[in-house]
């Protein structure tokens, strides 16, 4: 069982950092889940507070510019696998999305949380290095 927490709504990445400053170790930032919530489930983290990014437009957008992809962290293995920036100039990123788990982790699960988490699922990370994953703003 998931112990009880708040849940805060952020609406842009401000708004996330502010409350994990006023927050600190109490919170932790939520977005598709898969991986948190099992962490929670089985007290292996703790947190009063999850603030979810998922609404935060920046976070969830794919762009192309200057031979270069920016992709968010919200951005989902899901979108990862079906857009047709990434399919037209990462084809073998959108290909190696389609394997990753199933289609329920795939429509939920996050490139960031991915990042963050890894634990037996490390492919954007070995994917990333390949590719010059730079991480940032």
């Amino acid at each position: 069982m998931i112990p009880p927490f708040k849940l805060i709504q952020a609406h842009s990445t401000s708004d996330a950092v502010a409350e994990l400053r006023r927050l600190g170790d109490d919170a932790k930032i939520y977005c598709g889940g898969t991986e948190l919530l099992i962490l929670l489930r089985h007290n292996l983290v703790q947190s009063d507070y999850l603030i979810d990014i998922k609404s935060i437009p920046e976070l969830g957008s794919i762009r192309p510019a200057n031979g270069r992809v920016s992709i968010g962290a919200a951005v989902t293995h899901r979108c990862l696998e079906t857009d047709p920036t990434i399919r037209e100039m990462l084809p073998m990123i959108a290909s190696a999305e389609s394997q990753v788990a199933n289609i329920r982790v795939r429509s939920q699960g996050t490139l960031g949380g991915n990042l963050c988490f890894g634990g037996q699922a490390r492919e954007a990370r070995v994917g990333g290095l390949r590719f010059g994953l730079r991480l940032g703003r």
